[in-house]
């Protein structure tokens, strides 16, 4: 399928808050695909190229705290015959102050699949909307400490925000790949963006580990992803910090991986590798590259 990579955004986008630094680029026992080699050359897929954008932050423009609003279904994509037609769950809320300043907009997207999908997939993500929903109420209450202190210290206040998107890198052959962005201001220079990324087995919803991708053990496997993520790197020297190989390593990211038709994704945290400007670092590698090791199913 060519149109499984989809970033699903948010139905209104409003002004941006702090737009450099939330425009930033941006889991597994089960039936992982068994990739043909990819006709590109090997190599790994710089952390710019075609890499999603995540949703821009906020400035709030006023209003009550809002219930929550359903989008309706959006179809992402048409998936493969037995595969989940995957739409999104949209829900947002705006804190404001007693005067009628909005102290914070909280939006969150997330997937929603069919009602016969298995279980636990969908009390997975009811489970994050819910979670979701605590850190918004959290953040709100904080928001509004901190405008009540703006109006008797005299500073300015910017709303807070917290936003959560997602898109859909693989689904097929039996798997669903899935990548949340998760983007938060709350005062300071700039906000931050974290990913989260889960992959499912779709006969019974189990959500799968790198272990489970691999014929071998991670002892095997992870030295080698390792080295091609060090291999793109050195490609790229002033990107990166100059002990990148210890942080490649000592960093290596267990949960934040995804599939897609091309190869493996790994993503690593914002300051990991580079200076916050460098966004979040990913480095796809081809199944080309890990055909000996990639497990058979």
């Amino acid at each position: 399928m060519s149109n499984n990579s989809c970033w699903v955004r948010r139905r209104a986008i409003a002004a941006v808050a702090l737009a450099a630094a939330l425009c930033l680029p941006l889991a597994a026992c089960g039936s992982p695909p068994t990739p043909s080699p990819p006709q590109p050359p090997p190599g790994i897929v710089s952390p710019d190229a075609d890499a999603p954008t995540p949703s821009e932050g906020v400035t709030p423009d006023g209003g009550a705290v809002s219930p929550e609003v359903s989008a309706g279904p959006s179809v992402l994509d048409t998936p493969d015959p037995g595969q989940p037609v995957v739409t999104e769950s949209y829900w947002e809320e705006k804190a404001q102050a007693g005067d009628g300043q909005v102290v914070a907009d909280i939006r969150c997207t997330l997937p929603a699949l069919p009602d016969d999908a298995p279980v636990a997939i969908l009390a997975y993500y009811d489970g994050k909307s819910r979670a979701f929903r605590q850190e918004g109420e959290a953040l709100q209450r904080s928001a509004q400490a901190h405008y009540e202190a703006s109006r008797s210290g005299d500073f300015d206040f910017i709303p807070y925000t917290l936003e959560q998107n997602f898109m859909v890198s693989y689904n097929q052959n039996g798997l669903l790949s899935v990548v949340r962005d998760i983007s938060v201001f709350s005062g300071g220079a700039h906000g931050d963006i974290l990913v989260e990324t889960e992959t499912f087995r779709l006969t019974d919803g189990r959500t799968l580990s790198l272990d489970d991708l691999f014929s071998v053990g991670r002892e095997v496997y992870r030295p080698r992803l390792v080295e091609a993520v060090c291999a793109f790197i050195e490609q790229n020297l002033d990107d990166y910090y100059a002990n990148y190989r210890d942080i490649v390593e000592e960093n290596f990211p267990e949960e934040t991986f995804a599939l897609t038709e091309d190869g493996l994704t790994l993503y690593y945290g914002t300051y990991t590798l580079a200076p916050f400007a460098g966004g979040i670092p990913r480095f796809e590698i081809p199944y080309g590259q890990l055909t000996d090791i990639w497990k058979a199913f």
